[in-house]
């Protein structure tokens, strides 16, 4: 999988609501993002593996600018206090998101 096919999965995903579906595509997009420099993940490394081990969260991925500043993690349902919890000991933060059905649009005037 490259970067580029990967969006559109991730859409699909998303708009069918399939967990699962969401995992393996943030999995396989996570893959890519390293193979672009694998310094990308390390900054994440010592907070994100005991929770995927753990199988607390079902996948991550660096996001941003970059591919660096934030990391999406989807959490396994009823593990939400304990990936906040952990994330709060890092000193993380957590930013409230969504996804935007039309994204950017630009009109002439």
């Amino acid at each position: 999988m490259n970067l580029k096919t990967s969006a559109g999965e991730m859409a699909e995903a998303l708009e069918s609501g399939d967990k699962s579906n969401m995992a393996g595509v943030m999995r396989r997009t996570c893959k890519a993002t390293f193979g672009l420099h694998p310094g990308i993940s390390k900054p994440y490394q010592d907070v994100i593996e005991p929770l995927y081990q753990s199988r607390d969260i079902l996948s991550w991925k660096p996001v941003g600018a970059g591919a660096g500043g934030c990391v999406m993690m989807l959490v396994r349902d009823g593990c939400e206090t304990i990936v906040r919890d952990v994330c709060e000991q890092a000193n993380w933060s957590r930013l409230s998101w969504d996804y935007d059905d039309e994204g950017v649009c630009v009109e002439a005037v």
